[in-house]
């Protein structure tokens, strides 16, 4: 099985399970690499797409260089996107939350119409409306 996400064909794998995902809208919140490749997105259904992982309730969190960090009012790292398209969190990530326990410091994504789509609150949870996916090809 070989799959193809209108950009790239991934490796070859055996696999008796095939998902189907959805693709990035092409409105969006992009995180790029270096070379300006995106490794991660939030888009406007709130949906988010990492080429990496997420690892979530992290005991501590040290961004690696290129990282692109978030931090609480305290300035305390509660969550980073590493160079590679990885996303860790000092909390966890909730899938097509009702993106309930809104604060005015919370740091919020909205699409074109102003409606919330995701946030990241001050203790480093991520609520999406929608899913996220890990080990995409082109976020």
């Amino acid at each position: 099985l070989r799959l193809y996400d209108g950009t790239d064909y991934s490796e070859w794998v055996n696999s008796s399970e095939l998902t189907i995902l959805g693709i990035p809208s092409a409105n969006k919140f992009a995180i790029t690499n270096s070379s300006g490749s995106n490794v991660a997105s939030i888009d406007d259904k709130g949906d988010m797409y990492l080429r990496g992982t997420a690892s979530q309730s992290q005991g501590s969190l040290t961004p690696t260089l290129n990282s692109f960090i978030i931090q609480n009012l305290s300035e305390n790292t509660i969550s980073y996107f590493n160079r590679t398209g990885s996303l860790f969190l000092f909390g966890s990530i909730t899938q097509n939350s009702d993106l309930s326990g809104m604060t005015s410091t919370n740091f919020e994504f909205r699409n074109s119409t102003n409606d919330l789509v995701a946030f990241f609150d001050n203790l480093g949870n991520l609520k999406l409306k929608g899913v996220f996916n890990e080990n995409y090809g082109n976020p």
